[in-house]
């Protein structure tokens, strides 16, 4: 990683797209990237890695750079918990920062987490329009707090996914709620593996 990431900050190199698909990153192998994240790259993708929270909180340190152009992060099938979500929800809030896409599906994010997010989604320097949190272990209580945040003038959220975690009819209600204002800008919306019963999808 250290060899890849000495040639991709060399001047004539035209790379601004990194994607790293299962080759066992650690966050020592992030903190590597760091320069790259702060001044060269657009896309970064690190899907199914072993990345925590220290590897989470080296990148956002790198989104708070005005120079950083990153437009797209894709963290799916990490080992990232709560704590790493909050660092990188106080990314999102910063100016410079230029994340529309994030994907943190497949990780271990709970409604801490999603709480963080949320607050973060209602900052008018956030950017976000693509969110992915597939996979986590979100309950009602987390969507709640996105729901919340969807009503938000200043959330730009159109694509949201929610799939495999432990949504209920109570969650559904609350997000049926939110897409029903006129704020709230979700056109794409997937719930697919939760716990929606009849009742829900009535609702939705």
């Amino acid at each position: 990683i250290r060899r890849i990431c000495k040639s991709l900050e060399k001047e004539f190199c035209s790379v601004t797209a990194l994607l790293l698909f299962d080759c066992h990153l650690n966050d020592e192998c992030v903190d590597c990237m760091r320069g790259l994240v702060s001044s060269r790259l657009i896309e970064l993708a690190l899907t199914f890695n072993q990345i925590t929270d220290a590897g989470v909180f080296s990148l956002s340190q790198a989104l708070h750079s005005s120079a950083c152009k990153v437009t797209t992060l894709n963290l799916c099938g990490n080992q990232i918990t709560d704590a790493g979500i909050i660092s990188l929800s106080q990314a999102l809030q910063s100016s410079a920062c230029k994340v529309t896409t994030l994907n943190l599906g497949f990780n271990q994010i709970t409604d801490a987490g999603v709480f963080s997010l949320s607050q973060a989604l209602q900052s008018s320097a956030c950017k976000v329009t693509t969110l992915n949190l597939s996979g986590n272990q979100i309950t009602d209580a987390g969507v709640f707090s996105l729901s919340e945040a969807l009503q938000s003038s200043a959330c730009k959220v159109t694509t949201l996914d929610l799939c495999q975690n432990q949504i209920t009819d109570a969650g559904v209600i609350s997000l049926s709620q939110a897409l029903q204002s006129s704020a709230c800008k979700v056109t794409t919306l997937n719930l697919f593996g939760n716990e929606v019963t009849d009742p829900g999808m009535e609702c939705l």
